[in-house]
């Protein structure tokens, strides 16, 4: 899950309870999903003490159950960004290049307790990639002056905002 989500960006399930974000009760809540596997071993294998059975029945399991949560990720930030509305095209932006732009229009970028901005991550498959990586190289020089200075913005936003809520607290950040 590492690979994916940042560790302080995890929630925990306590039993009992539900997902929540107390801050923001309208949050998106996909609730609690189920994911399974099914494997087997050969009685052949156990009769003839073929231990390398017990890796791949455990290396089976551990592919089914990531690749079930990482389609339940994916879903899950498609149907958050569906409800919220943010969402940008970039077909009828123009294009990757152009869809990149008008993504960094809208978003906002965060800042940790130290100042370090935290740019959202980016995941696509290898071929949205490459379609990526060859429309910023045909991109004008305008478009890409742009993204940077989006950039810019956000990131000084983002420090900014950091430096606001820091202010709230008495004596944040004080040596003892």
């Amino acid at each position: 899950m590492s690979q994916l989500i940042p560790a302080e960006n995890v929630q925990r399930f306590r039993h009992g309870g539900d997902w929540s974000h107390p801050g923001l009760p309208n949050a998106y809540n996909a609730g609690m999903q189920q994911h399974s596997s099914e494997v087997a071993i050969q009685f052949d294998e156990l009769v003839n003490h073929d231990l390398s059975a017990i890796s791949r029945y455990v290396d089976k399991l551990v592919e089914d159950l990531n690749a079930q949560f990482q389609r339940m990720m994916y879903a899950t930030i498609s149907a958050a960004c569906d409800q919220s509305g943010n969402v940008v095209d970039a077909l009828s932006a123009g294009g990757p290049i152009e869809g990149f732009a008008a993504m960094l229009e809208t978003i906002r970028f965060s800042a940790d307790k130290h100042g370090n901005v935290q740019r959202p991550q980016i995941h696509l498959s290898p071929e949205a990639f490459e379609r990526f990586r060859r429309a910023q190289e045909s991109a004008p020089p305008e478009l890409l002056q742009r993204i940077q200075q989006l950039d810019e913005i956000r990131s000084a936003q983002a420090i900014e905002e950091e430096i606001q809520r820091k202010a709230r607290f008495a004596r944040y950040g004080e040596a003892p």
